[in-house]
């Protein structure tokens, strides 16, 4: 009995043997497979790196270009900025040495009228007086028709300051003529009491070198 288990067991580990063969065979037959399914992966994977670094690498040149062409767009505009602030300024400096010139000339120009204007009114007042002074003596002799020698020392009261202010003003150019005429008026008034012809011809001669002064300084 014992010699025919041990039989057993041998044909068990026959039929045994072969079925752990095919097990190693079936085995190395899928690493096979498996290292065939794996290459295929792999080169997906390079060739998806590559076009990665193609990508980046266009990407960077892109970023790069894009990147100069600011700059340069920045440089061209800081430079027509200057250019034109410089222009401007350059039109400002010549605007305001033209402003100054133009005042400077109008300032000449009306200091030059004022001085003119000015000129005209100190003339237009000295005529004022002589003729204010001509007024009085006309006013006296109305006053001598009618035998008033208190109307002809009222008449004759302010005509000297009048001839004084006369005199002021024309300098010494009127000096002489008008003290002549001060004097003769200052002569008058000291004979008021004498007969009324001498009074008037004094009256009438004081009139006509009135009119002779006045016809040399305003003739014009």
């Amino acid at each position: 009995m014992v010699p025919n288990d041990d039989h057993e067991e041998e044909k068990h580990s026959e039929l045994d043997a072969p079925a752990a063969s095919s097990d190693v065979v079936e085995k190395a037959r899928g690493k096979k497979k498996t290292t065939k399914k794996q290459k295929p992966a792999s080169g997906r994977m390079d060739r998806v790196k590559g076009f990665m670094r193609k990508l980046l690498l266009w990407v960077i040149g892109l970023a790069a270009v894009f990147g100069l062409g600011v700059g340069v767009a920045w440089f061209t505009l800081v430079r027509d900025l200057r250019t034109e602030k410089d222009d401007l300024q350059s039109q400002v400096s010549t605007l305001e040495a033209e402003r100054a010139t133009i005042e400077d000339s109008v300032r000449a120009d009306c200091d030059a009228r004022i001085a003119d204007i000015q000129a005209q009114a100190d003339e237009a007042n000295l005529h004022v007086q002589l003729v204010n002074a001509l007024v009085d003596v006309s006013s006296a002799r109305v006053a001598l028709g009618q035998d008033d020698l208190v109307g002809i020392r009222a008449a004759l009261a302010g005509t000297d300051d009048r001839l004084a202010s006369l005199q002021a003003g024309l300098g010494a150019d009127g000096t002489t003529a008008v003290q002549a005429l001060r004097d003769q008026l200052a002569e008058l008034l000291d004979n008021l009491g004498q007969d009324a012809l001498s009074l008037d011809q004094d009256l009438e001669r004081l009139t006509s070198n009135l009119l002779a002064l006045e016809r040399s300084l305003f003739s014009d």
